[in-house]
């Protein structure tokens, strides 16, 4: 199995900071080595200063296609439930295909953003009546996997 090689100068790893840190990650893209107190070699790829990307635990993808209507009050009467009753007016206008397509554009943005996790992401589609619409589980992964494949996750 071949791999790509680095050589980091400041890494940060389980145990804290570390310098001088070579890297190996498998051709899957995964991690296979890590070495502390390594010398660099002349095929190894220079990096400065690395660690871990962050992990965001929650998340609601279709509001990420609301964002910026719902930042300011557009009237002195708007409160919680008038943001209530737009995001639910909006979450109700997106179809299943719409739904794939915003959530793979916020994956897109958290990858560009150090965030290569996101690991409770929650589907949920609710009525103007509060009705939950349940999905079978195996549905909801299918839904799921095509978002973070299209996101290169």
């Amino acid at each position: 199995m071949d791999s790509t090689d680095y050589f980091i100068e400041k890494a940060f790893l389980a145990d804290g900071w570390h310098n001088n840190v070579g890297l190996s990650v498998d051709d899957r893209g995964y991690i296979s080595q890590v070495r502390k107190n390594a010398q660099p070699s002349k095929q190894d790829e220079l990096l400065g200063w690395v660690m871990p990307g962050l992990v965001n635990c929650h998340s609601h993808a279709f509001q990420r296609a609301m964002a910026g209507y719902t930042e300011y009050r557009v009237s002195d009467t708007d409160t919680f439930w008038s943001w209530r009753e737009t995001m639910y007016r909006h979450a109700n206008s997106i179809n299943p295909e719409q739904l794939l397509d915003i959530s793979a554009y916020l994956y897109m943005e958290l990858i560009n953003r150090a965030i290569p996790a996101l690991p409770n992401f929650i589907i949920s589609i609710i009525n103007p009546v509060e009705v939950t619409i349940h999905i079978s589980a195996n549905s909801v992964s299918q839904l799921l996997a095509r978002p973070t494949v299209a996101a290169s996750i």
